[in-house]
Order: structure tokens, then sequence, then C-alpha cells
């Protein structure tokens, strides 16, 4: 019948991406097919252009009808997106290394937490062992090299966080 609607969707099927292309289709033909008109055909995918290879567009619309429902026409909207899509996937790449930069400190600074308090309580725990036997030189000088020792381990610690916080704030070029 020269009076039937065309499917108007079916020149725009094969530029839509493989990947969104059935979903689009389902989604025409559920606008289609309900006669009472109410449902809406709205989707954003890549569609293949002349040359700019995919850009993503927002596709929405209804039919409208005749009385006895049948179709008359698609009332509705074709729109590029692609910047608005492209932006909002940078954000997200950005959000996601945000977060992964943030777990990264958080677990840098739970292993300093732990990598400094290990020489403190030596170093805590000798001076308490060198006061508590004054009167045994060997003792105490073996403490006093394990303090030194641990002292030495943690101004090493202290000094590679600090060239860190240097290198990371810009003020050593490595």
């Amino acid at each position: 019948n020269e009076f039937e609607f065309p499917n108007v969707f079916e020149t725009l099927r094969d530029k839509v991406h493989p990947d969104y292309r059935e979903m689009a289709m389902t989604l025409f033909d559920n606008a289609l097919k309900d006669y009472s008109g109410k449902t809406t055909f709205d989707i954003e995918n890549p569609v293949k252009t002349k040359n700019h290879g995919y850009r993503w567009f927002r596709a929405a619309g209804r039919f409208t009808r005749r009385s006895d429902g049948s179709p008359i026409s698609f009332i509705g909207l074709f729109m590029d997106i692609d910047d608005k899509v492209r932006q909002n996937e940078l954000l997200k790449n950005a959000l996601h290394a945000a977060d992964a930069a943030s777990n990264a400190k958080t677990s840098f600074l739970a292993n300093m937490s732990h990598d400094i308090r290990t020489p403190m309580n030596g170093i805590i725990g000798m001076t308490a062992i060198a006061s508590a036997n004054l009167d045994d030189k060997e003792k105490v000088k073996d403490a006093l090299n394990k303090i030194n020792g641990a002292s030495q381990h943690l101004l090493n610690l202290i000094n590679e966080v600090l060239d860190m916080s240097k290198i990371e704030s810009g003020k050593v070029h490595l």
C-alpha cells in the first residue's frame, strides 16, 4: 500500500554501531508496535558518519497515529552528542585516576605507618633496656648500637618520604 508507513529507521540501522544495533532496533520496534502512541524511542549510540567515523547521537521521539492506531509519522530529534559523551568519558577516566591515586596514597600511608613504628619501637625499647642496665656496660653498648641502627633506618625512611614529597610537588626534577 502506498500509504503504508515506511520503516525510516531501516536507513539508519546499518549506520548504527553493531554493538548497539539490536538494542536500537528493539526500542524502535517497541515504539512502532505500541498502538497507544505512548511508547517513546530514546537511545544514545554511535552512528557512522560520512566524514568522521562513528559519532555519538541521541535519537528520541514517538509516532503520531491515526484514530485506528496506525502510525502517520515519527516526530523526534536526532542530536549530535559526541562532544558530551567524550567529555563524560574523560571525566570518568579522571575520576578513576584520582581514585587510584587516593588508594595508592592510603596504601602508602598504611605501609609507612608500619615502617616508621617498627624502628621507633626498637628505639624506645632499647632506650628502656639501656636505662634499666646502666651498671652493665656491655648491655648499654649493645642497646646503644641497636638504637643507632634503628635511628639510621628511621632517618632513611623519613628522607625517602620527604624526597618523594619534593618530587610530587615538582621541587625536584628527575
